[in-house]
């Protein structure tokens, strides 16, 4: 599989040179393969041990092991028995629908995203008011690997509202998240990605891809990856399809 492996880091010049980490958070407003955070795992990874696909796809194991542990952990506070949490977290790690993140060394995006998303919802729920607002900072690098994170105020309102209704109106840190996912958002829609779709098209997206990914959940067959990609004058019609 390489959709990207090689523009993330195997082919990418940035890796090799002395003032890469530095020219990534340059780019990082215009470039749309451009997560500094991810970019910095890779280059710490080949200082260490140079291109090498075991320790690339080891790496990933080991943090897609992290996530669903922090999973469960997080899963823990929201549910009122543990074996919820353990079966849920438990099924989350084996299923194939996970392959891809692992195999996919470019999709450590995804796992390194995941892993600050689930630790600042974690930290948000603390009693301790610092250990609160750290989760601000977990939120920021996250969106610093994966764009679609800017979402998490709207999981933190929700979680807070119906999940854990006893912290009440949290409004200053709510409205603290909202802005700073908004700035982030307000800068990944100026990155060449959103310039080549138009807003119709990436709206068409939106139910494509859920109707996708809901539908490898309860039915993981024909994982192998789209090529060629979505054809997005026809995407509604596979989320049309996909409705019972």
């Amino acid at each position: 599989m390489n959709w990207d492996d090689d523009i993330y880091f195997t082919a990418n010049p940035d890796i090799e040179s002395a003032h890469g980490w530095s020219s990534q958070f340059a780019r990082f407003t215009t470039d749309a393969n451009v997560y500094p955070i991810v970019f910095g795992s890779f280059k710490i990874e080949n200082a260490l041990v140079g291109k090498n696909a075991r320790v690339s796809h080891a790496i990933n194991l080991v943090l897609h092991g992290l996530v669903s542990v922090s999973a469960f952990f997080l899963l823990c506070r929201w549910v009122p028995d543990w074996r919820i949490a353990f079966w849920a977290s438990l099924l989350f790690a084996v299923h194939p629908l996970q392959v891809s993140t692992v195999a996919w060394v470019a999709e450590r995006k995804s796992l390194l995203g995941s892993l600050f998303f689930l630790w600042a919802l974690i930290a948000a729920d603390s009693k301790k008011a610092w250990v609160v607002w750290v989760s601000l900072l977990l939120a920021v690098l996250g969106y610093l690997c994966k764009s679609p994170l800017v979402v998490f105020p709207a999981i933190f309102v929700v979680a807070d509202l119906f999940l854990r209704p006893g912290h009440g109106r949290r409004w200053t840190l709510w409205g603290v998240h909202a802005g700073v996912a908004a700035v982030f958002a307000w800068v990944y829609s100026g990155r060449e990605v959103s310039q080549s779709l138009s807003l119709g098209q990436r709206l068409e997206l939106v139910p494509a891809s859920l109707g996708h990914y809901l539908e490898k959940w309860v039915c993981p067959s024909q994982m192998l990856p789209i090529y060629p990609k979505w054809d997005l004058s026809g995407a509604h019609g596979e989320m049309i399809g996909w409705i019972p």
